[in-house]
């Protein structure tokens, strides 16, 4: 399943309660990913959403995010910020959105359970991604299975 697909699945509800791994090998390509899935569903669908973000810090995920969503490339993007303040809207944009990044490097599954669980419970997300899975100290498929059912929300996790 393509990551439009993907989303448009979360998004219409076709995915509950599932752990959906996605395999990308490059770095740059789990980026794309992460980018494209917050993208469709916490900034244009408006669904809440949560990533735990192993590789990369906050920084540079929102600059990412900001690059993509102004169409242009990550240094392009923070330039133009300074130069005429046309990136100020796409980041009022982005700031109004329920998007939680947590860019904890070492999560243990235990953390990441107990985030997860004041996350649903206070701010109602509904969608979990983590990037990347092999980063995560100690964690097993169906211990991330088991979360999200016991969430009732789906868990997605990007890995080698």
């Amino acid at each position: 399943m393509d990551t439009k697909n993907l989303t448009d699945a979360i998004i219409i509800g076709k995915h509950h309660a599932d752990l959906i791994l996605i395999s990308a090998k490059k770095t740059t390509e789990r980026i794309a990913t992460t980018i494209a899935v917050a993208k469709a569903i916490a900034i244009e669908s408006n669904i809440p959403m949560a990533i735990f973000s192993l590789e990369l810090n906050n920084a540079r995920l929102l600059a990412h995010l900001l690059a993509d969503s102004a169409q242009r490339n990550v240094l392009e993007a923070l330039e133009a910020k300074h130069a005429n303040g046309q990136l100020q809207p796409v980041i009022d944009a982005i700031k109004e959105k329920s998007l939680y990044i947590d860019d904890t490097p070492t999560l243990s599954f235990y953390e990441l359970r107990e985030k997860a669980n004041l996350l649903v419970k206070e701010h109602n997300v509904r969608v979990i991604l983590i990037d990347y899975l092999e980063l995560m100290d100690i964690v097993k498929t169906e211990n991330l299975k088991e979360l999200a059912r016991e969430l009732n929300i789906p868990i997605i996790a990007l890995s080698k």
